[in-house]
């Protein structure tokens, strides 16, 4: 029998996104994956919010994420739609 870790990843989302999804979920996943990888699993499950997904960046509290940065057990990760200024 195959011994497969499971990683815990908390998101928590923001403005459109809050309305849309919620404000805050948990995901367990096996193995460690990247925020692109994240990304196209939370648009392929929440379709409602894909495009906005799709423009959104990720963070945790001290830093903006690249794509491919590797995510680790129980961190928590801020989602952060597209915003305009003006």
């Amino acid at each position: 029998m195959v011994n497969k870790n499971t990683i815990k990843i908390h998101l928590e989302f923001f403005a459109i996104l809050k309305d849309l999804l919620t404000d805050r979920i948990t995901l367990e996943v096996t193995d460690q994956i990247s925020i692109s990888e994240l990304q196209e699993m939370l648009i392929k499950h929440y379709p409602q919010a894909g495009e906005i997904l799709k423009y959104s960046r990720f963070a945790t509290n001290s830093e903006i994420l690249s794509n491919d940065f590797s995510l680790k057990e129980n961190l928590k990760i801020y989602v952060l739609p597209p915003s305009s200024g003006g």
